[in-house]
């Protein structure tokens, strides 16, 4: 299966409003489950490794700053599984950083996976 297999699958049980989906073909196993936390829905998806290695080697990523203790803080997930873009092009600034005040509708970063999709936070 394919990223691009996959991406139409995750929207298609989106659009079918599917909470829990589990495909096996041959030796390959995509497991589905929307986790169904509060801000809208968010998939964890398990599959097995592919028979031949890919070629993008995983890069860990950043420790978060620990944010004040008196602040109302809301995570923000992307609804899609894809490359982060915290800025517009290489070199322009970011959209937001650590530590931002963010308002509703900002745009926070671009998800790609074959199609850009914007990450704004929750109303």
């Amino acid at each position: 299966m394919n990223q691009k297999e996959l991406k139409e699958l995750i929207e298609f049980l989106i659009e079918k409003d599917i909470a829990e989906f589990e495909l096996e073909r041959g030796d390959v196993k995509v497991r589905i489950k929307r986790t169904g936390e509060p801000g809208g829905p968010q998939y964890v998806v398990h599959a097995a490794p592919p028979a031949v290695a890919p070629s993008m080697v995983p890069v860990p990523a950043p420790e978060p700053a620990a944010p004040p203790a008196e602040e109302k803080l809301h995570t923000v997930r992307s609804p899609i599984v894809g490359t982060f873009y915290e800025s517009p092009s290489p070199g322009a600034p970011p959209f937001v950083k650590a530590g931002d005040m963010v308002e509703v509708g900002q745009l926070l970063c671009i998800v790609n996976m074959q199609a850009a999709r914007d990450v704004r936070p929750p109303s």
